[in-house]
């Protein structure tokens, strides 16, 4: 029970995660959508 919640926020976060990096390569910033990917593993 106490490693659920964890891993749900987990998935949050890698969720958020690839939508902002979508968003930062939609915009043009490679280098940003990079930073995430790097902060998110």
């Amino acid at each position: 029970m106490k490693g659920e919640p964890p891993r749900c926020g987990h998935h949050g976060l890698r969720r958020a995660g690839t939508l902002k990096v979508t968003a930062a390569a939609k915009d043009g910033s490679g280098v940003t959508g990079s930073m995430y990917i790097t902060l998110i593993m």
